[in-house]
């Protein structure tokens, strides 16, 4: 790993970094040309390892320099007779490093990039000119990536403050304007006119991108891969005005109203341009050209670096089809790089225990720790030498465990240092923070005394807002792309989007490999012409034409491999849910697909976890019975991070299962040979459709018990209900929890119904159909769970469903019991205790004791179980008659946006970005540990409750 992270650990007043440091953040005004902005960027290997953290002894230097910044960064005064009084004067205290550091940033980007380019299309004519070239490039990503480090933790704090500032301000032109002003160098004689450094600056990290997505054997450079990471990391920074203002959607804002989310507006704006290019007569080209020419007299006046080039290279469809390949190929974070240490020694710090906190399948059950691929799977990348590959997580573990001991993890509390085994390694302490976090929530044991060291010394940190997750990810630039993607294409929806316009014309390209360019149309035949032959003109062929019209392409067998590795996180189905609403060739593809497995059995590990009672419910319970108190649950200990993650992959399963296709493939050609994730039992050579009805089974209970979540609810019912359709085969243990769940659910509902009519109150009209009640959840799980039954016992699917048939035989009695309130359509009831009556003398007259022989005796008498049908056979009313669908919300903005931009925070850089959790305002925040169990506002209509069902009866 490059660069200095000793002396960033341990920065301390009087050193001259420090001192530039702090003259850049204070109020005095330091022109770009100054030489102090050149001594301060020679300290690259210090910045690319400095943080922020407030509170932290160790990172004090950085966060008072932050801290200064956002302070001198903007003025809050009345900017016309500052401005007025800044042209007759420059007594006026005002800091403009902000910009005069962007602009600088934006310079070694440009210059960065600009060599890349060269290199890409370079010739190898000379191998020493071409190392000189590496060498040279190697150092300005190194100088590039320190600088975009420290900018983004400066400018990160003057967006806090702005945004900060605006709350509860009236007039949010002026707080907008605040940041622009923040973003804007005033010249002083040195510039022809003032310059706005934020538009320059995010052309040109994106033009890096999409320069960095054509030349592949880049990444391969440890140093450009930490530069485009990091890269990716400031972008976030600076749309992060909306994260810190309240989320307001583009349908519901006003045409004249000012808008306030600057810096992702010039995103759109900029990729609607059509002409790029700089005049050279404009003042903007003079102004481009004084500062991006060459610093120095001895640079040629006709020298490369003289011209301007264009305002910004890159597109929408550019953008979106370099990190859609990203997230596709995965490329790995190479040896020596940063992303690669930092990937390592989170592996490293949480090996000892991970084989307690694995499953069979080499995943992690608890969410605090998320792999961002599955293991087990071969990398596709094409590019990437093995040397590159990092160790796996056995490896790792495997190490550690040769010493292994109970006191191999230890920190120290003034620096951010983990000691494994004799080994001393440095890690940020947003790392070493979630590290903790994970350790502690995870299960198993624990050392108490390295705890409390732990707990003490990132106290404001466990004691977080968001819940946050451990994300290991050996391709983290794969993973920055995806959630670029995800912020430009929910954003903006009811206005013109470029991007989304981009990816709803996406194509499949699988079977255009080996053709270059795509080759113009043919001239037309003009056979009345004077000549007699056919019109060749050619000039009628412009180069290039064609080529415009190409839209955005991608290999969509590789696309849907990689989301088979990434599907289990929450990017990977935000992704895949964004590319099946939006385009309409990818959803097409994948409805043709008879594998859709591969996608559908990562979302029901995830679901199969979040829906685990186990493990917070015995233990708040006690120890609230001690007290005497109601048994209130804290949302902090739920399975899952968040309810928005459950509401995704539900509404997944239900746009597979609206497909009929679907369920007759889930249940008759697509089998699992080992479910190892699922624990109840072991479950071998099962259908799908099984898989799908356990854990949708067990999703149905958690909400009952637990969760009380009508969106949910209705919509695992409906996922059912799609399903039942084309139920058949179904596994034997699949059929008796069917079952079972289906009579304790009646049972419960039987008794809620008798408890409400007993109370000297009736019912009132529709009390039945609320789902925000108990007695309308359970009312519509036990009306769905026997109108499938009664459809699995049709005449047509009677003779695959025997398991069926045998579990109705086993609560023959429960069923009788149930049933006899006469409170569901007599047509299933009869339907289900006839057939329960005959195939129950079946087995008795054959003296079938044991489950094999009263299957086999049901297989030998199905016409007898058929004509038991056919006599009470009525007009088909069914629920599988119906087939539901998803539409999505009116203004879908209100949901996903907010959700994107959690994912953000809390899962993708929860460790290498320092955001301030109390002022987010994008999405709802936790209540503090003593305020936990308070009710939280509903949103996107669905009800998100913080307190659980404490009622130990309501167990199924």
């Amino acid at each position: 790993m490059w660069g200095d992270l000793e002396r960033a650990a341990s920065l301390e007043v009087g050193d001259s970094l420090a001192t530039l440091l702090f003259q850049v953040s204070s109020p005095v005004h330091i022109p770009w040309g100054d030489t102090r902005w050149q001594e301060l960027l020679t300290g690259y290997d210090v910045w690319i390892h400095a943080e922020s953290i407030e509170g932290d002894e160790s990172t004090s230097i950085i966060t008072q320099a932050c801290e200064m910044m956002a302070k001198h960064a903007f003025v809050s005064s009345n900017r016309k007779s500052l401005m007025a009084s800044l042209e007759s004067s420059f007594s006026v205290i005002h800091s403009f490093a902000v910009a005069a550091f962007s602009l600088h940033v934006t310079r070694m980007i440009r210059d960065l990039t600009r060599d890349i380019s060269k290199s890409k299309s370079k010739k190898k004519e000379d191998q020493t000119d071409d190392f000189s070239l590496r060498i040279s490039r190697v150092g300005k990503a190194r100088a590039t990536a320190g600088a975009l480090q420290l900018l983004r933790l400066l400018s990160h704090s003057v967006v806090v403050r702005c945004c900060k500032d605006s709350f509860g301000n009236e007039s949010r032109a002026e707080s907008n304007t605040d940041l622009e002003e923040a973003f804007t160098y005033h010249t002083r004689g040195d510039l022809p006119r003032d310059q706005l450094a934020s538009g320059p600056l995010l052309n040109a990290v994106l033009d890096l991108i999409v320069i960095l997505g054509k030349c592949v054997d880049a990444l391969r450079t440890p140093e450009l891969y930490d530069t485009i990471v990091l890269a990716f990391r400031l972008l976030f920074v600076l749309c992060g005005t909306q994260l810190y203002q309240d989320f307001e959607s583009s349908s519901l804002r006003p045409d004249e109203e000012p808008r306030f989310y600057s810096f992702l507006d010039q995103f759109f704006e900029a990729a609607q341009e059509r002409n790029c290019s700089c005049s050279e007569t404009s003042e903007d080209y003079k102004n481009l050209k004084t500062f991006f020419g060459p610093s120095r007299d001895s640079i040629p006046f006709n020298s490369s670096r003289e011209r301007c080039p264009e305002d910004h290279i890159w597109t929408a469809q550019s953008v979106l089809e370099t990190c859609l390949r990203w997230q596709t190929a995965r490329p790995v974070a190479p040896d020596r790089s940063i992303a690669h240490y930092y990937y390592i020694m989170a592996q490293s710090a949480i090996a000892p225990r991970s084989r307690e906190m694995r499953s069979a399948d080499g995943m992690y059950e608890s969410y605090s720790i998320v792999p961002a691929a599955a293991p087990g799977i071969l990398d596709p990348n094409e590019g990437a030498p093995d040397a590159d590959a990092p160790l796996s997580a056995d490896d790792i573990a495997n190490h550690h465990n040769k010493s292994k001991t109970q006191h191999n993890l230890i920190l120290d509390a003034t620096r951010g240092v983990i000691t494994l085994g004799s080994r001393i390694i440095l890690l940020p302490l947003r790392l070493v923070s979630r590290v903790f976090g994970a350790l502690v929530q995870s299960k198993g044991s624990f050392n108490r005394d390295l705890k409390s060291i732990m707990s003490r010394k990132f106290d404001s940190s466990t004691a977080s807002r968001t819940k946050d997750v451990l994300w290991l990810s050996d391709a983290i630039l794969a993973d920055l792309s995806s959630c670029l993607v995800l912020l430009l294409i929910n954003n903006n929806r009811s206005r013109e989007n470029p991007f989304r316009e981009e990816l709803q014309a996406l194509s499949d390209n699988r079977w255009d490999h080996g053709m270059e360019s795509r080759l113009p149309d043919l001239p037309s035949l003009d056979t009345n012409s004077s000549s007699g032959s056919p019109s060749t003109d050619i000039s009628r062929i412009e180069k290039g034409s064609d080529l415009r019209q190409i839209g955005l392409t991608l290999n969509f067998e590789s696309l849907f491999e990689s989301f088979g590795r990434t599907l289990h996180t929450e990017v990977g189905s935000l992704l895949l849910y964004t590319l099946v609403q939006t385009s309409e060739s990818f959803a097409e593809s994948l409805a043709v697909r008879s594998d859709l497995d591969t996608l559908v059995l990562p979302l029901l590990r995830t679901l199969y976890f979040s829906s685990q009672s186990n493990t917070f419910m015995a233990s708040d319970y006690a120890a609230h019975k001690k007290k005497g108190s109601t048994n209130i649950l804290n949302i902090r200990n739920c399975p899952f991070r968040s309810q928005s993650q459950l509401y995704v992959i539900i509404i997944l399963l239900l746009l597979f299962s609206q497909d009929l296709s679907f369920g007759r493939d889930a249940f008759r050609r697509i089998h699992v040979p080992h479910v190892v994730w699922y624990k109840e039992r072991q479950l071998r050579h099962i259908n799908l459709g099984s898989v799908l009805f356990l854990t949708l089974l067990r999703s149905l209970i958690f909400n009952l018990q637990r969760l009380h979540d009508p969106f949910m609810l209705s919509n695992c019912c409906a996922i059912l209900s799609n399903l039942s359709s084309a139920t058949t085969d179904l596994h034997e243990y699949a059929a008796m929890r069917l079952v079972s769940v289906a009579i304790s659910v009646m049972k419960r509902h039987s008794k809620l119904i008798a408890s409400t009519t007993n109370g000297g109150q009736d019912m009132n009209d529709g009390e039945e159909d609320d789902l925000s009640t108990p007695l309308g959840r359970y009312s519509e799980v036990a009306n769905n769970l026997l109108s499938i039954i009664s459809d699995c016992l049709s005449h047509r699917r009677i003779e695959q469903n025997l398991q069926v048939i045998y579990a109705i035989v086993y609560h023959q009695a429960d069923f009788t019991n149930v049933f006899k309130g006469n409170m569901y359509p007599a047509r299933q009831t009869e339907r289900i205790l006839s057939i329960a009556q005959a195939a129950s003398t079946l087995i008795q007259e054959a003296s079938a004791r044991s489950a094999p022989k009263a299957l086999k005796v049901l297989e030998s008498q199905v016409e007898v179980l058929r004509s038991v049908v056919d006599k009470k056979r009525r007009k088909r009313d069914s629920i599988s008659d119906y087939t539901f669908t998803y539409e999505e919300d009116a203004d879908p903005e209100s949901f996903f946006v907010p959700y994107v931009w959690e994912v953000i925070v809390c899962v993708v850089t929860s460790s290498s970005i320092e955001w301030k959790k109390n002022n987010i305002r994008a999405f709802p925040l936790l209540e503090p540990e003593e305020k936990a169990g308070v009710q939280q506002q509903p949103r996107n209509g669905a009800m998100v409750s913080d307190s659980f069902d404490t009622d130990a009866e309501d167990f199924v």
